[in-house]
């Protein structure tokens, strides 16, 4: 597939020997069933997914969990290399329903991008804390890029810093000006405590 848009309304099911290249244009599919020795090759374009039995690799596509907003569970692996993009939208609270996720059976190597996006006219306030990512095995590697969308409060920030510990983004107050300076007093202190050793 390399234009258009094409929906299949359950499974699409790649058996033995079954190829399918999306390089361009739109798939659209319930569950892609690929676990027994069927090859996706995802090297372009947007696919939006449920469920994925098998291992995935995104070599430069566009990944979209769920029905937008949705959950993509795979019951694998996901790779993502360093063309793939991983979307996300938020328009609320409850993931699945109101926000994308991607949860992983098998393991989570990332690369690539995550662009996220606010649907829906939510508006994020502090405390609030989404989980895009979950993995049953071990995660490694991290997005090259990370777009975020801008929050209309300028006292508010987006934290990432849990994003490859537990999966989630979250929303915050900026960190006071008395607070960062104590860091940066702290590191001084610290730096001159080595010299002095």
């Amino acid at each position: 597939i390399s234009d258009g848009d094409v929906t299949v309304g359950s499974t699409l099911d790649l058996g033995p020997g079954g190829v399918l290249s999306l390089s361009g244009g739109t798939l659209r599919a319930g569950t892609l069933h690929t676990a027994d020795g069927g090859i996706f090759a995802l090297t372009g374009g947007d696919v939006y997914l449920t469920h994925a039995i098998g291992d995935l690799t995104n070599a430069g596509g566009v990944l979209h969990p769920g029905s937008s907003p949705g959950i993509l569970d795979i019951a694998g692996d996901y790779v993502q290399e360093a063309d793939g993009w991983l979307d996300i939208e938020i328009g609320g609270l409850v993931r699945g329903a109101e926000y994308d996720a991607l949860d992983v059976m098998g393991t989570l190597a990332l690369d690539g991008g995550l662009r996220v996006t606010l649907i829906d006219g939510f508006v994020p306030s502090a405390g609030h804390v989404f989980q895009v990512l979950s993995s049953e095995g071990p995660l490694s590697g991290s997005f090259a890029s990370i777009e975020l969308p801008p929050l209309d409060d300028p006292l508010l920030v987006w934290y990432r810093d849990a994003l490859y510990t537990d999966g989630t983004l979250s929303v915050g107050l900026v960190p006071e000006p008395a607070t960062v300076a104590l860091v940066g007093l702290g590191l001084v202190v610290l730096r001159r405590r080595r010299r002095q050793k």
